[in-house]
């Protein structure tokens, strides 16, 4: 998100989340920078019983990027964007579509080119698939 911001790409402080997501509550009010800092009052999974039953039941059947949204946003906003800070991974995957939208590229591949390659990180990756994550964790 940072590069975005240094090449002019995005604005931390600009309310324009309602560029990519529409239909997103506060969507017209919150910001990237809400987004980064968990302060946007977006709603988490980790306390939907939902999820949980879904990990233990079928673990390799994870939520499409659409269920995780749509089981989350359900439960509205927790708080007014900018009120308080509560952590959110639905924040977190919104900022990846952000990226992937702006760059057009994969989130893996972003990592791969901005980080891992200036840093010559070479046994480390992002996982994209139930096997990948299988080598991290040795299943």
């Amino acid at each position: 998100m940072l590069r975005l911001v240094e090449h002019s790409k995005i604005e931390l402080d600009q309310k324009n989340i309602a560029r990519w997501f529409v239909d997103l509550p506060a969507a017209s009010k919150s910001t990237i920078g809400q987004l980064l800092t968990h302060t946007s009052g977006l709603p988490d999974y980790g306390t939907l019983p939902d999820y949980h039953q879904a990990v233990r039941s079928s673990p390799s059947k994870p939520w499409s990027e659409a269920e995780f949204l749509e089981r989350s946003l359900v439960q509205g906003l927790q708080f007014e964007p900018g009120a308080k800070s509560t952590y959110s991974n639905i924040g977190y995957l919104l900022l990846r579509l952000i990226v992937e939208s702006l760059s057009g590229k994969s989130f893996a591949d972003i990592v791969l080119e901005e980080l891992l390659i200036p840093l010559n990180l070479q046994d480390t990756f992002v996982p994209t698939s139930q096997e990948d994550l299988s080598v991290i964790f040795w299943i």
